[in-house]
């Protein structure tokens, strides 16, 4: 199968992807989760007229006669009050019911209470301090379109509208796959000719990050039909599975076969990028999945650019590979000598209101020390240099994405 550049990759997964099927949940839990259908209120808000100040409630035609009243009952927050008489006034409080008989609340601050018990106000204004039924939310009013993401404000409105359940698209559960016989689980003293399995944790990790939960985390040995067996069952239990390693063209590089003799059907294998080049995208049934390098920094890259945007279609969220990137200004001169484009680590910050992006200076694409320092891709063309002050192309890391704004220098 023939290199294709990472766009066109990143293009075929974004027009063959369909969001999975909606369920219905309880609000509760729908924070970060996208809507599958519009929302609509059954009620209205305020559900009555009610005072926006702490003060005294009147019938504002009264003023007109007198500037004194006696105080006929309190109105707290909560509770259901009587009519209130023609040139009488009411205590009332923030978020209490405005009484039958009156039409405006005048604040505390411009009421002078005698010791008689008459109010005397020193102004008036119809309709002043009073918030009124419906106002803010009407019975039958679309609160939120289908593709909106349920952020806890939205929460908020939706509850406030009478809502208890709303149909989402559910988060893809992820099975993870690390290959190869030389790795020892994390804790162990690696031998001669063994590494430690860093994939794993750091995998699962970016999918906590992504709030993707992760249904298994197994390993498979180098051979074929071993790779099919842990295959099969990570295709089982999760809509998205990622694999680490053996998608490579070498002897014990068994994960593009496993997948074509399971019945799984590969999109495209092998990207025109550095680091990560043998990255995979394939299909079995209904179940993705991606195949990253076993190197540490390219599972990093092709986790950015492939899987995290792919689960955020999975979820309904349309159009993300066309919008998560940035332009920054860079601070050096970087240059590309390759002949392949290269994601290289970043810091982005914000100067002067301006975004800016800084090179980290590595040892090479297993440099696991320096991408734990950055927060963004950096992106080169090949055989291309971007000089100090002109802009580059950047990608967020998701899992950093506000570390930026935190950074002045």
């Amino acid at each position: 199968m023939a290199l294709i550049t990472f766009r066109e990759a990143r293009r075929l997964i974004s027009e063959t992807v369909e969001s999975l099927q909606p369920e219905s949940i309880s609000l509760s839990k729908s924070a970060g989760l996208i809507l599958a259908e519009n929302v609509h209120s059954d009620a209205n808000y305020p559900v009555n007229d009610i005072s926006a100040m702490d003060g005294y409630a009147i019938n504002a035609g009264d003023f007109e006669k007198n500037v004194s009243f006696p105080v006929a009952f309190e109105i707290p927050a909560g509770s259901n009050p009587g009519e209130l008489e023609d040139g009488k006034a009411a205590r009332i409080f923030t978020g209490a019911v405005i009484p039958n008989g009156a039409d405006t609340v005048v604040e505390q601050e411009d009421a002078e209470v005698s010791e008689d018990g008459m109010v005397t106000l020193q102004r008036v204004s119809k309709g002043l301090n009073v918030r009124h039924r419906g106002e803010v939310i009407r019975d039958g009013q679309l609160l939120a379109k289908k593709g909106e993401i349920i952020t806890p404000a939205l929460i908020a409105a939706l509850a406030t509208g009478g809502n208890t359940t709303v149909k989402v698209f559910p988060r893809p559960s992820v099975s993870i796959l690390v290959t190869g016989s030389e790795l020892v689980q994390v804790g162990t003293k690696p031998e001669r000719g063994q590494t430690v399995d860093s994939n794993g944790l750091m995998l699962s990790a970016l999918a906590e990050q992504d709030g993707l939960p992760v249904t298994s985390l197994d390993r498979a040995g180098d051979s074929l039909e071993k790779h099919k067996s842990a295959l099969s069952i990570a295709c089982e239990s999760a809509d998205l599975v990622v694999t680490s390693g053996g998608v490579s063209v070498g002897d014990y590089d068994f994960v593009a076969r496993a997948i074509t003799e399971s019945g799984g059907e590969i999109l495209f294998h092998r990207v025109l990028l550095k680091p990560g080049k043998p990255i995979l995208a394939a299909r079995i049934g209904d179940t993705w999945i991606i195949g990253l390098p076993g190197n540490p920094i390219s599972a990093l890259v092709g986790w950015r650019l492939f899987v995290s945007p792919l689960a955020e279609m999975l979820m309904g969220c349309e159009g993300v590979f066309n919008r998560d990137s940035v332009l920054a200004e860079l601070t050096d001169t970087v240059t590309n000598k390759g002949k392949r484009p290269v994601f290289l680590q970043g810091n982005l910050f914000l100067r002067d209101n301006r975004l800016k992006v800084a090179d980290v200076s590595w040892k090479g694409s297993h440099d696991v020390v320096a991408s734990g320092k950055a927060n963004t891709l950096l992106f080169l063309e090949s055989k291309a240099e971007v000089k100090a002050g002109e802009s580059v192309l950047c990608y967020p890391n998701k899992w950093k994405e506000l570390d930026y704004l935190m950074k002045n220098d």
